[in-house]
C-alpha cells in the first residue's frame, strides 16, 4: 500500500511543529501507514521530551513492576509504596509511570499486564497486526501506555511549545507551519 502523499506532508509538518524526530534512532515520533493514509505518532521519548518542555516537570519516569515491587498503594491519593529491601524480582506483574511536577505535584498510573493487552486491543488499531508494535515489541507500548495516561491525568502538554515560556515566539516559519500557534489558549 501507498500512502496519500498529501498525507506524508501533513504528517512530516506535525513532526516538524512539535520538534519530535522521527529518526527511529531517537525514538521520539514515527510517520505510520495506516492504508493509504501516513499518521503522525508520539512515541515515549517523545512524550517524554514534550513534558519537560512545559518548564514545569521536576521527574517523568516509567518502571516495570515485578510481584513484590509495591509495598502498599492509597486509593485516595494515589500514591504507591515501593520496597526497596533485596527481594526477588523475576514475575513481571506490570508497568508504572510517574510524574512529578516543580510545585510538588506528583501523579502515578500502574496498569497489569493484563489491563495493558486489554487498553491495547481495545484503543490500537494495529493490535492484532502482527507487524504492529503490540505483537512486535509490547514493552514499548506498555511504556507508552502508562506514561500517556498519566500526563493525561496529571500533566499540562503543550505540543506547540518547544520552550518553558509561554506564549511561544512566533517566527515567520513556525506561524506559516504551524497555525495553531495564532491563538494564546489559557494553560
Amino acid at each position: 500500500n501507498k500512502c496519500d502523499p498529501r498525507t506524508v506532508v501533513r504528517s512530516a509538518m506535525v513532526s516538524a511543529c512539535t520538534g519530535l524526530s522521527i529518526d527511529p534512532n531517537l525514538s521520539q515520533s514515527a510517520l505510520i501507514p495506516y492504508g493509504d493514509r501516513c499518521t503522525f505518532q508520539v512515541m515515549n521519548r517523545g512524550l517524554q521530551q514534550l513534558a519537560f518542555r512545559t518548564g514545569t516537570m521536576a521527574t517523568f519516569n516509567t518502571a516495570k513492576v515485578y510481584e513484590g515491587d509495591i509495598l502498599s498503594h492509597n486509593p485516595f491519593t494515589g500514591e504507591y509504596k515501593y520496597n526497596d529491601a533485596p527481594h526477588e524480582r523475576e514475575i513481571l506483574q506490570g508497568y508504572i509511570a510517574y510524574i512529578r511536577q516543580l510545585t510538588g505535584f506528583e501523579k502515578y498510573c500502574y496498569m497489569t499486564i493484563e489491563e495493558l493487552m486489554a487498553w491495547g486491543q481495545r484503543y490500537s488499531k494495529s493490535f492484532n497486526k502482527t507487524t504492529g508494535m503490540w505483537q512486535t515489541n509490547p514493552e514499548v507500548m506498555y511504556h507508552k501506555t502508562v506514561s500517556k495516561r498519566v500526563l493525561r491525568e496529571g500533566a499540562i502538554i503543550d505540543p506547540y511549545s518547544t520552550t518553558a515560556s509561554w506564549p511561544p515566539p512566533l517566527s515567520s516559519t513556525t506561524a506559516r507551519l504551524c497555525p495553531t500557534t495564532w491563538s494564546m489558549r489559557p494553560r
